[in-house]
């Protein structure tokens, strides 16, 4: 989640992390499938709680994504050279000249900086009320829950007495 709210927050900017972002996540998911097959015990001890959890944190990234890019398009200074001041001293703070009201004007980068933001006004009433939204949506699509055809075994034997001898050695 650190790796895609950083490739959300900075992404705009630097589009290189996307690429990056992703290629670190196919890393980590070959990582997590080597050890559970060859170096844990036993299989992590995961619920649907923790997947939910993780999955009404990650509806967020999009909503930086749009923000903080609303908020770099709109600095003159990322966009040209000629808004930045000289220092007289390394150990002086440079000034942004970047503050709401002239993310707000109409001045700078025109064009993408109002289809961003029409995409948060869109998507974040999406995220906020998602739980009135998406019911009403399934509703009227018609559509079903994937839990209501699911139906779990129970009493299952042991993993190594459920299988046969030939693929016991083969994974021994």
């Amino acid at each position: 989640m650190n790796d895609v709210f950083m490739a959300m927050i900075f992404g705009f900017g630097m589009p290189l992390l996307f690429p990056i972002v992703a290629l670190s996540l196919c890393i980590h998911y070959v990582v997590q499938v080597a050890c559970l097959y060859y170096s844990y015990k036993l299989p992590p001890s995961y619920d649907r709680e923790i997947s939910d959890w993780v999955y009404s944190i990650l509806l967020w990234a999009p909503v930086f994504l749009l923000s903080f890019g609303y908020w770099m398009i709109s600095s003159l200074q990322l966009n040209s050279n000629e808004y930045l001041t000289i220092l007289n001293r390394a150990s002086d703070t440079m000034p942004s000249q970047h503050t709401v009201m002239t993310a707000l004007q109409g001045v700078g980068w025109e064009s993408p900086k109002w289809a961003v933001i029409g995409a948060l006004c869109f998507i974040l009433p999406l995220i906020v009320f998602k739980n009135a939204i998406f019911p009403l949506l399934k509703s009227c699509l018609n559509l079903k829950d994937d839990d209501e055809d699911v139906h779990v075994l129970e009493h299952l034997p042991n993993y190594w007495y459920a299988i046969h001898g030939c693929q016991m050695r083969w994974l021994i």
